[in-house]
Protein backbone atom coordinates (compact mmCIF):
# COMPACT_ATOMS: atom_id res chain seq x y z
CA UNK A 1 0.00 0.00 0.00
CA UNK A 2 1.21 3.49 -0.86
CA UNK A 3 1.35 5.67 2.26
CA UNK A 4 1.92 9.32 3.11
CA UNK A 5 5.67 8.90 3.83
CA UNK A 6 6.29 7.25 0.44
CA UNK A 7 4.49 10.06 -1.39
CA UNK A 8 6.32 12.70 0.70
CA UNK A 9 9.68 11.22 -0.44
CA UNK A 10 8.47 11.09 -4.07
CA UNK A 11 7.43 14.74 -3.87
CA UNK A 12 10.88 15.71 -2.61
CA UNK A 13 12.53 13.90 -5.54
CA UNK A 14 10.02 15.48 -7.96
CA UNK A 15 10.74 18.94 -6.48
CA UNK A 16 7.11 19.36 -5.45
CA UNK A 17 5.65 19.09 -8.96
CA UNK A 18 1.98 18.02 -8.90
CA UNK A 19 1.30 14.33 -8.52
CA UNK A 20 -2.01 12.63 -9.33
CA UNK A 21 -3.13 9.24 -8.12
CA UNK A 22 -6.13 7.25 -9.28
CA UNK A 23 -6.93 4.37 -6.95
CA UNK A 24 -9.53 2.03 -8.46
CA UNK A 25 -8.62 -0.94 -6.27
CA UNK A 26 -11.03 -2.43 -3.76
CA UNK A 27 -9.82 -2.39 -1.05
CA UNK A 28 -7.88 0.80 -1.71
CA UNK A 29 -4.13 0.72 -2.32
CA UNK A 30 -3.34 4.36 -1.51
CA UNK A 31 -3.72 5.94 1.93
CA UNK A 32 -6.39 8.68 2.17
CA UNK A 33 -4.06 10.84 4.29
CA UNK A 34 -1.95 11.81 1.25
CA UNK A 35 -4.59 14.50 0.55
CA UNK A 36 -2.92 16.62 3.21
CA UNK A 37 0.25 16.95 1.09
CA UNK A 38 0.62 19.98 -1.20
CA UNK A 39 0.29 19.30 -4.93
CA UNK A 40 -0.84 15.70 -4.33
CA UNK A 41 -4.23 14.69 -5.68
CA UNK A 42 -5.94 11.36 -5.04
CA UNK A 43 -9.00 10.15 -6.86
CA UNK A 44 -10.64 6.87 -6.01
CA UNK A 45 -13.45 4.79 -7.47
CA UNK A 46 -16.03 6.81 -5.52
CA UNK A 47 -14.75 10.06 -7.05
CA UNK A 48 -14.96 8.53 -10.52
CA UNK A 49 -18.49 7.30 -9.85
CA UNK A 50 -19.47 10.83 -8.79
CA UNK A 51 -18.05 12.22 -12.05
CA UNK A 52 -19.94 9.58 -14.04
CA UNK A 53 -23.18 10.34 -12.18
CA UNK A 54 -22.74 14.08 -12.71
CA UNK A 55 -22.13 13.54 -16.42
CA UNK A 56 -25.15 11.26 -16.68
CA UNK A 57 -27.28 13.90 -14.95
CA UNK A 58 -26.05 16.54 -17.41
CA UNK A 59 -26.84 14.22 -20.30
CA UNK A 60 -30.28 13.60 -18.86
CA UNK A 61 -30.95 17.33 -18.79
CA UNK A 62 -29.73 17.65 -22.37
CA UNK A 63 -31.98 14.77 -23.42
CA UNK A 64 -34.96 16.52 -21.80
CA UNK A 65 -34.08 19.75 -23.62
CA UNK A 66 -33.73 17.89 -26.92
CA UNK A 67 -37.07 16.16 -26.37
CA UNK A 68 -38.73 19.54 -25.70
CA UNK A 69 -37.22 20.99 -28.87
CA UNK A 70 -38.38 17.98 -30.87
CA UNK A 71 -41.89 18.22 -29.41
CA UNK A 72 -42.06 21.94 -30.27
CA UNK A 73 -40.89 21.31 -33.82
CA UNK A 74 -43.39 18.47 -34.25
CA UNK A 75 -46.12 20.84 -33.08
CA UNK A 76 -44.99 23.53 -35.53
CA UNK A 77 -44.82 21.02 -38.36
CA UNK A 78 -48.30 19.70 -37.54
CA UNK A 79 -49.66 23.23 -37.55
CA UNK A 80 -47.94 23.97 -40.83
CA UNK A 81 -49.31 20.73 -42.32
CA UNK A 82 -52.83 21.57 -41.12
CA UNK A 83 -52.59 25.06 -42.59
CA UNK A 84 -51.57 23.54 -45.96
CA UNK A 85 -55.10 22.14 -46.31
CA UNK A 86 -56.43 25.65 -46.88
CA UNK A 87 -53.74 26.76 -49.34
CA UNK A 88 -55.98 26.16 -52.40
CA UNK A 89 -58.71 28.31 -50.83
CA UNK A 90 -56.22 31.06 -49.96
CA UNK A 91 -54.77 30.97 -53.45
CA UNK A 92 -58.24 31.16 -55.02
CA UNK A 93 -59.20 34.00 -52.66
CA UNK A 94 -56.12 36.02 -53.61
CA UNK A 95 -56.64 35.35 -57.32
CA UNK A 96 -60.29 36.40 -56.96
CA UNK A 97 -59.41 39.65 -55.19
CA UNK A 98 -56.64 40.57 -57.59
CA UNK A 99 -58.80 39.56 -60.57
CA UNK A 100 -61.48 42.02 -59.52
CA UNK A 101 -58.79 44.67 -58.97
CA UNK A 102 -57.37 44.08 -62.45
CA UNK A 103 -60.81 44.34 -64.11
CA UNK A 104 -61.66 47.54 -62.29
CA UNK A 105 -58.28 49.09 -63.06
CA UNK A 106 -58.81 48.32 -66.73
CA UNK A 107 -62.20 50.06 -66.67
CA UNK A 108 -60.73 53.02 -64.79
CA UNK A 109 -57.81 53.42 -67.18
CA UNK A 110 -60.17 53.24 -70.19
CA UNK A 111 -62.27 56.07 -68.68
CA UNK A 112 -59.18 58.12 -67.81
CA UNK A 113 -56.76 57.78 -70.74
CA UNK A 114 -55.06 61.06 -69.81
CA UNK A 115 -53.42 59.52 -66.71
CA UNK A 116 -49.66 59.62 -66.81
CA UNK A 117 -47.62 56.39 -66.40
CA UNK A 118 -46.59 57.60 -62.94
CA UNK A 119 -50.24 58.14 -61.92
CA UNK A 120 -51.20 54.72 -63.27
CA UNK A 121 -48.34 53.08 -61.34
CA UNK A 122 -49.43 54.87 -58.17
CA UNK A 123 -53.03 53.65 -58.62
CA UNK A 124 -51.87 50.10 -59.37
CA UNK A 125 -49.65 50.10 -56.30
CA UNK A 126 -52.36 51.49 -54.01
CA UNK A 127 -55.08 49.11 -55.20
CA UNK A 128 -52.69 46.18 -54.74
CA UNK A 129 -52.15 47.29 -51.13
CA UNK A 130 -55.91 47.60 -50.57
CA UNK A 131 -56.60 44.08 -51.85
CA UNK A 132 -53.75 42.62 -49.79
CA UNK A 133 -54.92 44.40 -46.63
CA UNK A 134 -58.54 43.33 -47.17
CA UNK A 135 -57.50 39.71 -47.60
CA UNK A 136 -54.89 39.62 -44.84
CA UNK A 137 -57.23 38.99 -41.90
CA UNK A 138 -59.42 36.37 -43.66
CA UNK A 139 -56.30 34.50 -44.81
CA UNK A 140 -54.71 34.53 -41.34
CA UNK A 141 -58.02 33.53 -39.73
CA UNK A 142 -58.53 30.69 -42.17
CA UNK A 143 -55.03 29.33 -41.45
CA UNK A 144 -55.59 29.63 -37.68
CA UNK A 145 -58.98 27.92 -37.87
CA UNK A 146 -57.50 25.09 -39.92
CA UNK A 147 -54.81 24.58 -37.28
CA UNK A 148 -57.06 24.95 -34.23
CA UNK A 149 -59.96 22.88 -35.48
CA UNK A 150 -58.76 20.48 -38.14
CA UNK A 151 -62.06 18.57 -38.20
CA UNK A 152 -63.94 21.70 -39.25
CA UNK A 153 -61.35 22.91 -41.75
CA UNK A 154 -63.50 21.75 -44.69
CA UNK A 155 -66.48 23.66 -43.30
CA UNK A 156 -64.48 26.88 -42.98
CA UNK A 157 -63.11 26.43 -46.48
CA UNK A 158 -66.57 25.88 -47.96
CA UNK A 159 -67.90 28.98 -46.16
CA UNK A 160 -65.10 31.14 -47.59
CA UNK A 161 -65.63 29.60 -51.02
CA UNK A 162 -69.33 30.38 -50.92
CA UNK A 163 -69.00 33.87 -49.39
CA UNK A 164 -66.53 35.01 -52.03
CA UNK A 165 -67.95 32.95 -54.91
CA UNK A 166 -64.64 31.21 -55.52
CA UNK A 167 -64.17 28.76 -58.34
CA UNK A 168 -61.79 26.10 -57.09
CA UNK A 169 -60.01 23.94 -59.60
CA UNK A 170 -59.07 20.45 -58.48
CA UNK A 171 -55.30 20.57 -58.05
CA UNK A 172 -53.48 18.30 -60.39
CA UNK A 173 -50.35 16.39 -59.48
CA UNK A 174 -48.34 18.62 -61.80
CA UNK A 175 -49.59 21.81 -60.12
CA UNK A 176 -48.89 20.44 -56.63
CA UNK A 177 -45.38 19.44 -57.73
CA UNK A 178 -44.71 22.92 -59.12
CA UNK A 179 -45.96 24.61 -55.93
CA UNK A 180 -43.72 22.43 -53.88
Amino acid sequence: MINKEMVKEAMRVRRNRPLFFIDIAVPRDIGEDIHSLNNVYLYNIDDLENVVEANLAKRGLQIEKAELIIAEEIEKFSEWLSSRQVVPIIKALREHGHGIRTQELERLFNRLPELSPKERDCIIFTTNLIVNKLLHHPVISLKEMAVQNQERSDLYSSIITRLFGLDLEEPTLAKETEEG
